[in-house]
């Protein structure tokens, strides 16, 4: 079985005593590997170096983690950078600005009273009558009569307070003119 080590490793030695060969092992930098059998076991059982029986499973050094971790913040940056740059460049490809669809509000204003009326049937709301504009004085005199405004003199109900006193209420003067 091969191990593989970490890249800060250059020369292993793993004594007899611990079941090694007791000879020094230089480690090529460009395969990382070590084939000796008793140091390979001595080196399964202590995985706290960092040793791997693949070359993805060595772990990094601490260099190694504080580099991975600023190119990996650099890309994120680098990504949203390029992301908004993308969506925007796709947006604007495809919906000119001269060609855009104007907004709902703009189209149902645009909609003659018959194509309205026809809208309100389709959507299932009853359309208001028509009003036109009357005198003030005819308004009063159609009103039926439990509905017709109180006499300015009458009393008014006054809202009371928080603490259940009434407000007092100050009469209007009342102008001889009139």
């Amino acid at each position: 079985m091969t191990m593989y080590s970490p890249s800060d490793v250059r020369v292993l030695v793993v004594h007899q005593d611990n079941g090694g060969c007791g000879v020094p092992h230089e480690i090529n930098t460009d395969t990382r590997k070590l084939e000796c059998p008793p140091c390979e076991t001595w080196l399964q059982k202590t995985p706290s170096l960092g040793w791997a029986n693949h070359p993805g499973g060595v772990a990094l050094t601490c260099d190694e983690i504080a580099e991975n971790d600023r190119a990996e913040k650099q890309a994120q940056r680098a990504g949203w950078k390029n992301l908004a740059g993308q969506i925007a460049q796709q947006a604007g490809g495809l919906v000119p600005a001269a060609h855009a669809q104007p907004s709902l509000v703009e189209q149902i204003l645009a909609l003659d009273p018959a194509q309205k009326q026809a809208l309100l049937v389709l959507l299932g709301a009853t359309p208001a009558p028509a009003v036109e504009a009357a005198p003030a004085a005819a308004v009063v005199d159609s009103m039926p009569v439990e509905q017709t405004p109180p006499p300015a003199d009458a009393a008014l109900e006054v809202p009371k307070r928080r603490g259940g006193r009434p407000r007092k209420v100050v009469p209007a003067p009342v102008d001889a003119a009139v």
